[in-house]
């Protein structure tokens, strides 16, 4: 057994391709070849800037609709005290 692989080596190593080896030739210095770069140039914009468009006005849209809460409020309480007024006369007992 000292000398055979297990059956888990022998999957992995048929199955992970070999690395290709590489020499390095002794007269050839690993030296980065990169070149330094230049002035780097201005970002052109594709897009046309434009204005933000300005928020639109609500203010008279909040005055109608405060006067409808007050109709709404008041014809409630009228209607409210009419509910009471009719309860307590005694109206409603022919009703029920």
């Amino acid at each position: 057994m000292a000398g055979q692989r297990s059956t888990r080596s022998r999957r992995r190593a048929a199955t992970v391709p070999p690395r290709p080896r590489t020499m390095i030739s002794p007269d050839v210095a690993a030296v980065p070849t990169m070149v330094a770069p230049g002035p780097a140039e201005p970002a052109v914009s594709t897009r046309s800037r434009r204005a933000a468009p300005a928020a639109p006005d609500y203010t008279q849209d909040y005055v109608i609709a405060r006067r409808d809460l007050r109709r709404i409020a008041l014809f409630s309480i009228v209607l409210f005290g009419l509910m009471l007024a009719l309860y307590f006369s005694g109206a409603l007992q022919r009703f029920v």
